[in-house]
C-alpha cells in the first residue's frame, strides 16, 4: 500500500511540473512517507493505512454516546461523582439546621446571627485553598490515597458532629475547615478520575458530565425532599434527627464513593501520558 502511495504521489508531482501548477501540500505518515491529496478525500481508501498508523484511532472515531453504556468505569464513576456531590450539598443544605437546633446558635437572638454567616464562610475558604494544593499530593501519594484521606476526614467530621452540643460549640469553628478540606478533596479527585476515563473521546464527554449532573441532582434532590418531610428540621424538638442527617448521611455517601474509588481501574497518579481504560480493556466490549 505504501509503495503504491509512493507512486501516485511522484506522478501527480510530475503532471503537476508539466502543466505549470504548484505543488499541493501533503499530509506525512508517521514513518515519512506523504500522502496525496486525493486519496485523503477517499477516507474509504485511507483508513486502512491510518488504523495501522494509530490503532485506536477507528476505536474513537467510531465511539458514539451508546457505548459509555457497555463500559464499567461509566458506572464506578458516576457513583463516585453522585456520592462526592451528596456529601458536600446535604452537609451545606442542613449546616444551618444544625447550627440553629442543634448547637442552639440562634436561641433567644432576634437577628440572624453573624455565625451563620462565618462559619459557611470558612468552609469555603478552606475547600478553595484544598482544591488549589491538591495536584502535589496527588503526584506524590496518588489520587485514590487522596480520596481515602477525604472521605476519612468527612467520617471524622461527621463523628464530630454528632457528640456536639451547646456547651461545646465552639468547635465547630476547627471543624469547618475539615468539613470544607473533605468535600473539596473527595469532589474535585472524584471529577480529575473521570476526566481521564472520559480520555481520548472528547466528543462524548458532554454526554458523561450532563449524565452525572442530572444523576447527582435527583440523586440530591430526592435525599433533600425525604429528609425535610420525614420531620421538621426547623425545630430543636428534632435535634437527633437533624444530628443524624447532617452528618450520618454525607459520611455513608463519602465511604461509598470511596469504595468505588477503589475497585475503579482510573490511574492513580497524574502524568502526562494517560492512557484510559476504555481505550484499552473496554474496547473488546464496544466492538
Amino acid at each position: 500500500m505504501k509503495k503504491h502511495l509512493k507512486e501516485l504521489k511522484k506522478q501527480e508531482k510530475e503532471n503537476r511540473r508539466k502543466i505549470g501548477l504548484p505543488q499541493e501540500e501533503e499530509s506525512v505518515l508517521s514513518d515519512g512517507e506523504a500522502i496525496p491529496q486525493d486519496l485523503l478525500k477517499d477516507k474509504e481508501a485511507l483508513s486502512p493505512i491510518l488504523e495501522d498508523e494509530n490503532p485506536q484511532a477507528s476505536l474513537v472515531d467510531n465511539f458514539t454516546w451508546k457505548d459509555w453504556f457497555k463500559i464499567s468505569s461509566f458506572y464506578i464513576y458516576g457513583v463516585v461523582y453522585m456520592g462526592a456531590r451528596v456529601l458536600a450539598n446535604v452537609q451545606s443544605s442542613l449546616l444551618i439546621f444544625y447550627l440553629q437546633n442543634v448547637l442552639g446558635i440562634a436561641k433567644g437572638q432576634t437577628v440572624v446571627p453573624i455565625e451563620f454567616a462565618i462559619i459557611p464562610l470558612i468552609i469555603y475558604i478552606s475547600s478553595s485553598i484544598t482544591s488549589s494544593s491538591l495536584k502535589p499530593f496527588y503526584q506524590k501519594y496518588g489520587r485514590k490515597k487522596v480520596f481515602v484521606l477525604g472521605s476519612v476526614l468527612s467520617v471524622t467530621a461527621a463523628v464530630v458532629l454528632m457528640i456536639l452540643n451547646e456547651h461545646t460549640k465552639n468547635v465547630i469553628y476547627g471543624l469547618a475547615i475539615i468539613i470544607g478540606a473533605s468535600q473539596s478533596i473527595c469532589l474535585n479527585t472524584g471529577i480529575s478520575m473521570i476526566s481521564e476515563v472520559v480520555g481520548v473521546r472528547g466528543k462524548n464527554a458532554a454526554f458523561v458530565f450532563g449524565s452525572y449532573s442530572t444523576l447527582e441532582k435527583f440523586a440530591n434532590g430526592i435525599i433533600l425532599y425525604a429528609i425535610m418531610n420525614v420531620r421538621d428540621v426547623s425545630t430543636d424538638e428534632n435535634e437527633t434527627y437533624i444530628r443524624v442527617c447532617t452528618s450520618i448521611i454525607p459520611a455513608i455517601a463519602a465511604v461509598v464513593a470511596c469504595f468505588f474509588v477503589l475497585i475503579g481501574k482510573a490511574s492513580d497518579y497524574d502524568s502526562g501520558d494517560l492512557v484510559t481504560e476504555g481505550a484499552n480493556d473496554d474496547s473488546e466490549k464496544i466492538n
